[in-house]
């Protein structure tokens, strides 16, 4: 699965991070800024591009098939933004399977205390 994110800053500071994930076998695209999903597209195996807009600039995602796989361009308003690849390996993504896991547990937990509290006081 091909995993990369660009980062752009705009004028007043604020930060976006814009994440493309691309199925190798499937071919579904996902692309997100920062939290908000943008794009989802399904069994993309020739190039295709993309248009979007964060506040008001104009954003290019170019995917074009290559031999090899995809190349991915990201460009506002005729700029190229730089790409990171983010090879995200089992550990990676096991570990933040358990940060998930313990955060729901330490919520299920005050849940829980919560619940037998009252219980207790009105039960």
């Amino acid at each position: 699965m091909s995993q990369l994110w660009w980062g752009f800053q705009d004028n007043s500071g604020k930060i976006y991070n814009v994440h493309l994930y691309h199925g190798d076998e499937s071919g579904h695209v996902l692309v997100y800024v920062n939290d908000l999903i943008l794009i989802i597209d399904f069994s993309v195996i020739v190039s295709k591009i993309y248009t979007f807009y964060i506040n008001e600039r104009l954003f290019t995602l170019s995917m074009t098939r290559e031999n090899t796989g995809f190349d991915y361009r990201l460009e506002i308003e005729n700029l190229q933004l730089l790409k990171d690849r983010i090879n995200v390996d089992k550990s990676f993504a096991a570990a933040r399977l358990r940060e998930k896991i313990l955060a729901t547990a330490m919520v299920l937990s005050v849940l829980v205390l919560a619940l037998g509290t009252w219980c207790i006081f009105f039960g």
